[in-house]
C-alpha cells in the first residue's frame, strides 16, 4: 500500500526508476563494485529517462518535481545497495 504522502505521479515514477534499477543496475552491482567503478553510460541513461535533475526548475533544465520525487528516486536507488 502507497503512503499517503504520495501521489500516484510519486508511484509511477517509483515503478519506472525500480524497472530500471532491477534491469539495468542491480545485475552489475556486484561487478561494479569489485572494479571500483559506475559505468558513466548510467548516468546518460538516467538523464534520457527524466531521472537526473527531477526537483530542479524546468528553465535550468530539470523536472520541476517536487522534493518527494526526488526521496522516491533515492529509495529505488537504495535497493539496489547503490
Amino acid at each position: 500500500m502507497a503512503h499517503w504522502l504520495f501521489q500516484e505521479e510519486h508511484e509511477m515514477l517509483r515503478r519506472s526508476v525500480r524497472a530500471w534499477v532491477e534491469k539495468e543496475i542491480t545485475p552489475n552491482v556486484e561487478e561494479w563494485e569489485e572494479k571500483g567503478e559506475f559505468p558513466r553510460e548510467l548516468f546518460t541513461r538516467a538523464g534520457e529517462l527524466g531521472f537526473l535533475g527531477l526537483t530542479y526548475p524546468e528553465e535550468y533544465g530539470g523536472s520541476g518535481e517536487d522534493f518527494l520525487a526526488g526521496a522516491v528516486f533515492t529509495e529505488e536507488m537504495a535497493r539496489c545497495g547503490s
